[in-house]
């Protein structure tokens, strides 16, 4: 789950103008698209994409512990 958290933390590092943030919005799409099954995960204004975003997240989780 950590994987969400510190990509969200550092695009809101990015949004809100913190010095040496790098992670963009574009970045943070790309990584939606790649590890949580689309762009509709980064998408908060929605809950399109979440489910999909949920269950690769945890299967991803289940094998990092395996």
């Amino acid at each position: 789950m950590h994987g969400v958290s510190i990509a969200l933390m550092t695009w809101l590092f990015q949004a809100n103008g913190m010095p040496g943030a790098f992670f963009t919005t574009e970045d943070f799409r790309e990584a939606a698209a790649k590890y949580w099954g689309g762009t509709a995960a980064a998408d908060f204004s929605t809950y399109e994409g979440k489910a999909l975003a949920a269950k690769k997240i945890q299967d991803r989780c289940y094998v990092k512990k395996a």
